[in-house]
């Protein structure tokens, strides 16, 4: 609805998203709402500088393919890093 928010990191050289919240964040103007909102916002943009790719342009996100997940750059196909999915 009007009075909900969803978080989603952007990738604006590829007009994609690289990691989008499942959840949805309800606004309003409650000092509680608010502050939880920037929480998750922050939660999500300390998720981008841990998983940052050693190109400097991209994040690890989690890909799927025939041997199973493994994280990839989602920089690809500029940069094919890969690393082995941890969890």
């Amino acid at each position: 609805g009007k009075d909900a928010v969803r978080i989603t990191l952007w990738d604006y050289n590829k007009n994609r998203p690289v990691k989008a919240q499942r959840r949805v964040n309800r606004t309003g103007t409650e000092e509680g709402v608010l502050k939880r909102t920037r929480e998750r916002a922050r939660d999500v943009w300390g998720w981008a500088l841990k998983n940052q790719c050693e190109c400097g342009n991209g994040v690890m996100v989690e890909r799927k393919g025939s041997n199973g997940s493994f994280l990839g750059c989602s920089n690809y196909p500029e940069c094919k890093k890969t690393a082995k999915n941890g969890g």
